[in-house]
């Protein structure tokens, strides 16, 4: 063998072996990528169920103001009702028509 020849076959292994590391490096950049995608995924999707579970919340927390306001003003109008005396007596207790309407001392 010639020497100009094994320095071409010596050439040829150090290209080789660039390749073979060159791959070996864009292998484990692949790997690591792939990773990261992965928990970045799983990121997202825990990040969009949370939004959903807050979405949610917000719709119940508007119904339990709409339930609230309703009930406050139904309180409201009954309060203003026995103040005015402008009710009807059958839809009270007996004992507490009784006070409204002066029947029974109210213990002041």
């Amino acid at each position: 063998m010639g020497v100009v020849l094994k320095y071409a076959l010596g050439a040829a292994l150090v290209a080789l072996a660039t390749v073979y590391g060159l791959l070996a490096l864009e292998r484990s950049e692949s790997t690591a990528l792939r990773s990261q995608n992965a928990n970045l995924s799983r990121s997202v999707a825990a990040l969009t169920e949370q939004a959903q579970k807050s979405a949610l919340a917000r719709e119940v927390e508007a119904a339990r103001v709409v339930r609230w306001t309703n009930r406050a003003a139904e309180l409201d109008a009954s309060i203003e009702a026995l103040r005015t005396g402008d009710f009807n007596d059958e839809i009270l207790d007996p004992r507490i028509a009784a006070i409204v309407n002066g029947w029974l001392p109210t213990g002041d």
